[in-house]
């Protein structure tokens, strides 16, 4: 009789307790998962923003060749940069959320412009401001790529003749450029508009004196 074979019902009852517990550590395992998820999304913007900011970093490098970092020690900087914000965060009670969130993306950013500024020629320093600026705004959406598009090309756009009140101040390329500016295929309609107001003021309110240009 295969049931008193102690030897075999121990074997099934440890295959039994192996497979139960087997079952357990899947949904733990399940579990563990999806709070990982949870937390990779949750701190994905420190990543892509850590991301962004080497990139300009790597960029710098075409301004001057001597600028060459290495990821090792952007990496060392970026960790040093979480650790203090972390400290700042529990200073201040914000432990969680998406407020200590966007601390630590604040704290990852300027921790590693002031590390980087220290070995930049000043001249060099609004360079990365500028870079890490347009960047970040065009990551978020808050810089339509239009405008950079037309901020970069400065594209210019002769209508008619330069009015003789502006040619004083203002070189023809540069009317050119205003005139540009108020192109509604190349920008919204609302800064289309403001835009054609700038220009009309800029043809009628210099007076005998210069008005407005003097400052």
């Amino acid at each position: 009789d295969i049931l008193q074979n102690e030897k075999l019902v121990r074997t099934l009852e440890s295959a039994k307790q192996q497979s139960t517990d087997m079952v357990i550590a899947l949904k733990e395992a399940d579990k563990t998962r999806v709070l990982l998820k949870s937390a990779l999304e949750l701190y994905a913007p420190i990543a892509n923003r850590a991301a962004l900011v080497y990139m300009c970093l790597s960029s710098l490098s075409k301004v001057d060749p001597m600028y060459s970092y290495s990821i090792s020690a952007f990496t060392n900087q970026f960790e040093r940069s979480i650790t203090n914000t972390q400290t700042l965060c529990t200073t201040s009670g914000s432990h969680g959320g998406q407020q200590r969130i966007d601390m630590l993306v604040l704290g990852v950013t300027k921790g590693i412009f002031a590390y980087i500024s220290r070995s930049l020629f000043s001249r060099h320093r609004i360079v990365l401001a500028s870079a890490l600026t347009f960047s970040v705004g065009l990551r978020a959406g808050t810089i339509p790529q239009n405008y950079m598009n037309f901020l970069l090309r400065c594209p210019s756009k002769i209508t008619g003749p330069m009015p003789t009140i502006v040619q004083d101040w203002l070189t023809e390329k540069q009317w050119g450029a205003i005139q540009a500016l108020g192109d509604p295929q190349k920008l919204n309609a609302v800064l289309h508009i403001h835009l054609m107001s700038l220009i009309d003021r800029l043809e009628n309110c210099v007076d005998e004196e210069g008005g407005w240009t003097n400052y």
